[in-house]
């Protein structure tokens, strides 16, 4: 029986993964910081742990003996983790679990980083030929993550890959986002301010990228693998599809400024050819939900 340890299994990308990761026949220990969830099943166990308490970690996973690890958990406030100093907690929280996992044997895990370790001016994203340049704390926090964790997974012969996440949205995001926001504007019939209509990013639905963390996490795929749709989506035409769906397109309003980092796409090979993952949501379908959830709210 496979047994996975989730951390911030509550949070916005976590609670998506529960389902694949049972359809997948795994037990599921779900580790939660302050709100108790209510998601219940069987073969999920939950657990309220906090991971800056280093020694109440290393006695859980000794308690549980997880063979798998999916490490979620970070510090994602809007507007404050690009540059907060708990991205520098989160790097020693991330070291300390990965060493205990490593202590009890562990067989895989998985880590999730971002394309913000990328260099943007090379638009164009791939694993390992884009230089990884970050120039932001938390982009520097979160590669400097990857260089040890995969350093130390080396030395102890553990399976590990590195998920590296684009832009992702869906039900349960912070509704300072962008796109909870444009939602929730035009269901309040107020304006939405778009900057940089024209830049482009590579969008994909939560559930979606939750259901590829579980894909890598099952697979036997080493070292960073783009999460992403390989798709790129000008911020301008995915408020205007909004719009569109809730007839408030006069709602719209552009801001002109300097256009920086026009383009930033994923090079999604390694997950369709080695992770052999494929994306169940189109836009459109994406677009629908996260409007329908809100609605709901």
């Amino acid at each position: 029986m496979k047994t996975v340890l989730v951390t911030g299994a509550n949070g916005f990308i976590g609670r998506h993964a529960l389902n694949p990761l049972i359809e997948k026949n795994y037990t599921v220990h779900a580790l939660y910081a302050n709100h108790h969830p209510i998601y219940e099943h069987p073969r999920v166990y939950w657990h309220q742990v906090n991971l800056h308490d280093h020694s109440a970690v290393q006695k859980f996973l000794q308690t549980i003996q997880p063979s798998h690890l999916l490490h979620l958990a970070w510090f994602a406030k809007p507007n404050e983790y690009w540059t907060s100093p708990a991205n520098l907690e989160w790097l020693h929280n991330s070291i300390n679990l990965l060493n205990h996992f490593i202590d009890i044997k562990g067989k895989r895990a998985v880590f999730v980083g971002s394309c913000a370790e990328y260099d943007w001016q090379f638009q164009h994203c791939h694993e390992f030929k884009t230089t990884c340049a970050p120039h932001t704390l938390y982009g520097s926090a979160k590669h400097a993550l990857y260089l040890l964790a995969s350093s130390l997974s080396k030395l102890n012969h553990l399976s590990f890959a590195w998920a590296r996440l684009f832009y992702l949205f869906g039900a349960h995001e912070y509704k300072e986002r962008l796109i909870p926001s444009a939602i929730n504007h035009f269901l309040k019939n107020r304006v939405m301010t778009v900057k940089n209509k024209n830049q482009q990013r590579d969008f994909m639905y939560v559930g979606d990228v939750a259901d590829a963390l579980v894909s890598l996490l099952d697979s036997s795929v080493e070292g960073p693998v783009n999460i992403a749709s390989g798709r790129v989506t000008s911020l301008g035409e995915l408020i205007e599809q909004i719009a569109n769906r809730l007839d408030k397109q006069s709602f719209i309003q552009y801001e002109t400024q300097p256009i920086h980092n026009d383009i930033l796409a994923a090079d999604i090979t390694r997950l369709q050819n080695e992770v052999r993952w494929q994306p169940s949501y189109t836009l459109d379908r994406a677009i629908d939900e996260t409007i329908a959830w809100w609605q709901r709210q």
